[in-house]
């Protein structure tokens, strides 16, 4: 039997009161072993050295980048034009993978189902290096290579691909489709989400089935196998919302984004996940 996702920890959530709260009371109450980075920004992603922490300034706009010691903040792609920057993911040489829409349009919604996706290089931050290709939602990266995987626009296909670096230019090779449900009978989406450490021999991503009024009705974790080819079902949740949001270095475990669906219980929780194959 593959190894299984096991739970490391329980998650406790922050609850706020009704009242507004302000940084500093929320400072206050924070656990001894959490600190606070920033007040500001979304989408944070570590970057290789785990030393400093990219992250939007807001839903759509520039990448800063945060350092863990100090807490400096450093603008990232502020000099540079583009329009509107909705992902930023870190390579394991360093450079990042973006996702950009088009701002002019004024419609996020609509920019996140095609962003193009493009390499800004970590000694070369004045320049977007374009790979030839659009995702929908978020892109995923190895750790271990330069192996990335998307979901293409429409979430009815998920590829992977290497970047190459030819005379110091980034480009995507080796281009195939891995996911694929267009010959699907039933209304049926797919989210990519991330390379399983610590050997990146898995992909997680997200399988959302539901009808023509909520095509994202149900939701549940998923996992192909590089070498097999083969797909797992780890959640198996009828009726409730399970996407992954971020698995730990071991592989042995991944927080889990969970909306009940029923009508008794519409409470957005984070739990561990356990997500070995199951019986039905």
């Amino acid at each position: 039997m593959r190894e299984a996702l096991l739970p490391a920890l329980a998650l406790g959530i922050l609850a706020l009161p009704a009242a507004a709260q302000t940084i500093e009371e929320l400072t206050r109450s924070l656990p001894l072993h959490v600190s606070v980075l920033t007040t500001r920004g979304m989408r944070p992603e570590w970057d290789e050295t785990s030393e400093n922490v990219y992250f939007l300034h807001r839903l759509v706009g520039d990448v800063f980048k945060v350092s863990v010691k100090t807490r400096q903040i450093t603008p990232v792609t502020v000099s540079v034009h583009h329009g509107g920057i909705q992902r930023c993911l870190v390579m394991s040489n360093g450079d990042l993978l973006l996702g950009i829409g088009d701002i002019d349009t004024g419609d996020i919604e609509r920019d996140k189902e095609k962003l193009g996706l493009f390499v800004l290089k970590k000694n070369e931050p004045t320049r977007f290096y374009p790979l030839g290709e659009t995702c929908e939602e978020g892109p995923a990266v190895s750790r271990k290579g330069l192996k990335i995987a998307w979901t293409t626009p429409g979430q009815l296909d998920i590829r992977v691909g290497e970047i190459v670096y030819e005379d110091g230019v980034p480009k995507l090779v080796d281009r195939k489709t891995i996911v694929s449900y267009r010959e699907a009978t039933g209304i049926v989406r797919l989210e990519t989400q991330d390379f399983r450490p610590p050997d990146d021999r898995e992909l997680v991503f997200t399988h959302y089935s539901g009808n023509a009024g909520d095509p994202f009705f149900n939701s549940d974790v998923y996992g192909y196998d590089f070498a097999s080819g083969k797909i797992v079902d780890y959640t198996k949740s009828p009726e409730s919302y399970d996407e992954a949001e971020g698995i730990f270095p071991d592989g042995q475990s991944t927080f889990l984004l969970d909306l009940q669906k029923r009508a008794e219980s519409k409470q957005m929780t984070r739990r561990g996940l356990r997500s070995g194959p199951r019986s039905d």
